[in-house]
């Protein structure tokens, strides 16, 4: 069963990372969808990763989509051997560093430098 599925494989030309790639790609797909429609899970919610205040945000739904696209550059490349340590650094930079800080921090931004404000002294002289 095996040899003939890598054997159509080779005859589409697509090899059998690509395929298993492709497949569970296609289950998580699966499984969300399954969530999404389960009326015992009324906390989960899809369309909340796109979307503020029953609106479409503009905001949200460009970070979703360079995420998906992102990752897919980075799994594209893996697959066909052209990833450099650059390529992992940016993506390393842009999405896994600020959601470490999220974790470490909460919702919390990390704490900035404060300065402290000198006290004003009265001379007892006025102003005219």
């Amino acid at each position: 069963m095996i040899d003939r599925i890598e054997a159509a494989l080779k005859a589409m030309e697509i090899d059998t990372m690509t395929f298993m790639l492709a497949l569970i790609v296609s289950v998580f797909t699966l499984i969300l969808y399954r969530f999404q429609k389960d009326k015992n899970r009324p906390d989960f919610d899809l369309t909340m990763l796109v979307m503020h205040n029953g609106k479409v945000d503009k905001f949200a739904f460009c970070f979703m989509a360079s995420f998906v696209m992102m990752t897919w550059m980075i799994v594209y490349m893996v697959l066909h051997k052209t990833i450099t340590e650059g390529y992992i650094g940016i993506y390393v930079a842009a999405w896994v560093a600020p959601l470490t800080a999220k974790i470490i921090w909460g919702k919390q931004t990390p704490p900035l430098p404060t300065t402290q404000a000198q006290p004003v002294q009265s001379t007892g002289e006025e102003t005219p």
